[in-house]
């Protein structure tokens, strides 16, 4: 049987929508600005061109995934 690891998504975690969500499609990518592993709640910013918020986004880990980790 495999064994599945899961990692908690962590602040400032930039991040992609695995599903359309709040009015933004699949595939917006975003940064973790609150994360809340213990209710499996997290907070996306997603910004424009110009670096100006264009929207927040209330997600659970699986409507995400991870492009890159903070290092």
């Amino acid at each position: 049987m495999a064994t599945i690891v899961t990692t908690p998504i962590e602040e400032f975690a930039v991040v992609e929508l695995a599903r359309a969500l709040e009015g933004f499609r699949k595939g917006t990518v975003g940064t973790v600005v609150s994360a809340r592993p213990e209710h499996d709640l997290y907070t996306i910013e997603v910004i424009d061109a110009k670096g100006r918020t264009v929207g927040l986004i209330a997600a659970r880990s699986v409507d995400l995934r991870v492009r890159m980790r903070p290092s």
